[in-house]
Order: C-alpha cells, then sequence, then structure tokens
C-alpha cells in the first residue's frame, strides 16, 4: 500500500516517500483559483501556503477564468504524480506537473504556460518559505539549499535556467520577502518553467551539474516551445526530464526515443534508462 492519497472530489492530494515520520511529505489543495500546497521532512517546514504564478503575455497580466482541475494522477512504487490545469484569460492555460521520486528522493515541480498563437511570455511563481526556512543561493551557479536554522535539507536546481551565473540565462530564482520565486519569459506558444528539488540529505554535498538537451525529429532541432529535455546530475544520480509542448510525437533526446507527454527516467552511464514515468 503506498504511503501516498489522492482526493480529486476534496481537490487535495498528499505525496510522501515512505511511512517514516522523516520522510519528506507534500500537501497540495487545489479546491478553486488558488493553489496551497506543504512541504516537511519530519517535523521541519521548508515551506507551506499559496504557491503563486503570475503570468504575462505581451506585457498584460493574466487572470484565472476557471478552477484548477486535475487532469492526472499516478501512483507506483518509483513515483506520485500530479497533474493539474487552470485556464487562464489570452486563451492561455497553466498546466502545473507534481512529482514525486520516492526511490530517487526528489521532487520535481514544472510548469508549462501553454497558448494558441506566439506570444511574448513572463512567467513568475512564488514559494511561500516557512518561517525558519531560508533559501541560500549558490555564488557562482544558479541553485541553492533550502535550510532550516541553518542546517541544509534540499537543494533546488532552476533546470531550465543556465547553470552558470555567469552565463546568459533567462530567468532567475532568488529569495524575497514573499518567499521562493522563479522567473522566466521567452517568445513562442509555450514556456516550460521546472524546478527539481533533491530531497536526499547524503547528497547536499555532492558535486551537482545539468543542462539543456538538443530535443529533435527526423533530424531537425525541436525548438524550445514544442519540446524540452533536461540531464540532471547530483554526485552518481543522473535523471532525464522530456516535456512536450504540443502533440506528441516521436521525438529524440538524449539517445532516446520518446512519443510521450512526459517522461521522466534515471539514466545509468551511456548503458541504459529506467523510466521512472511515462504518461501518454
Amino acid at each position: 500500500l503506498w504511503p501516498s492519497r489522492d482526493g480529486e472530489w476534496a481537490a487535495l492530494a498528499t505525496m510522501r516517500s515512505n511511512w517514516l515520520p522523516s520522510s519528506p511529505k507534500l500537501i497540495v489543495a487545489y479546491p478553486d483559483r488558488v493553489l496551497q500546497s506543504e512541504l516537511t521532512i519530519g517535523r521541519r517546514t521548508l515551506w507551506s501556503g499559496t504557491w503563486s504564478c503570475d503570468i504575462r503575455v505581451n506585457g498584460q497580466p493574466l487572470e484565472a477564468v476557471e478552477n484548477w482541475s486535475q487532469v492526472c494522477w499516478e501512483s507506483n512504487e518509483d513515483v506520485d504524480y500530479l497533474e493539474l490545469e487552470l485556464p487562464l484569460s489570452s486563451d492561455v492555460t497553466l498546466q502545473r506537473s507534481i512529482l514525486l521520486a520516492r526511490q530517487e528522493q526528489f521532487l520535481l515541480l514544472a510548469d508549462a504556460v501553454v497558448g494558441l498563437m506566439p506570444l511574448d511570455i513572463e512567467y513568475r511563481s512564488t514559494l511561500p518559505l516557512g518561517v525558519h526556512s531560508t533559501f541560500v543561493g549558490e555564488s557562482e551557479t544558479s541553485e541553492g539549499v533550502l535550510t532550516i536554522d541553518s542546517r541544509p535539507l534540499a537543494r533546488v536546481l532552476p533546470l531550465a535556467l543556465a547553470e552558470w551565473r555567469a552565463a546568459h540565462s533567462p530567468g532567475s530564482l532568488q529569495a524575497n520577502e514573499a518567499g521562493l520565486q522563479l522567473t522566466q519569459s521567452a517568445a513562442g506558444q509555450a514556456l516550460f518553467c521546472p524546478l527539481l528539488i533533491d530531497l536526499a540529505a547524503n547528497r547536499l554535498a555532492k558535486e551537482v551539474t545539468w543542462r539543456q538537451l538538443t530535443v529533435a525529429a527526423a533530424r531537425t532541432i525541436v525548438p524550445a516551445e514544442d519540446a524540452v529535455g533536461y540531464r540532471v546530475q547530483v554526485g552518481k544520480r543522473q535523471w532525464l526530464i522530456y516535456r512536450s509542448l504540443t502533440d506528441p510525437s516521436i521525438r529524440s533526446v538524449l539517445g532516446q526515443n520518446v512519443s510521450h507527454d512526459l517522461y521522466v527516467a534515471r539514466f545509468h552511464g551511456e548503458a541504459r534508462v529506467d523510466a521512472l514515468l511515462e504518461i501518454e
């Protein structure tokens, strides 16, 4: 019996790594147009409250026109996965993916802003940090660590941003009075905004790197408004994340042929990829 629960009728989901009191637990509540979330590790609260999102297209702010609705829930021995959708003004949709990888011990939070025509998209989301929680950004790279009372608990990686601060990047990850804030911008029909949160305490001292991958179809590079891919390495662990932002078709990324909306896998060197989640 998996330690997680989904109540679509109550617009509430609880995700847990295992039954141990010290395990990470994420609660998501979405009864209307506002989404609440809380992440705890044992008795420590990393964030709690409204997970807000401000989206502008062509300089104009968008508003929700309906409530959040559930698109998908899956819970198995590898992951818990919740996908939600919020219709916005100007025929734009916000698609929110939340994935907890139990054995791999990471949390993937990702928003996809999808329109019907090319747009200048500006995105800003904020996770409300707990009273004693602090985000400490690295000086030379874009990631940072969530700490409570100066104790590091989780590492946050903004996968769509350049790893090195000196490189050109389409946004930023930083803390302010409102919480932990991710900003991104792009021109096109869609924008994908992912955060990977490494929850393994024994990996916090390990070296970390990530990069955006080339996605191709019929030997032609696919633009980021159609599909994106990422490779993440923390210590000896490596993961592959792929997201289609248009109708799925056969594409290649990191030597893998994929035809999914979302594909998340553990990558073993150059030899094997073990799928954690495949959403058609």
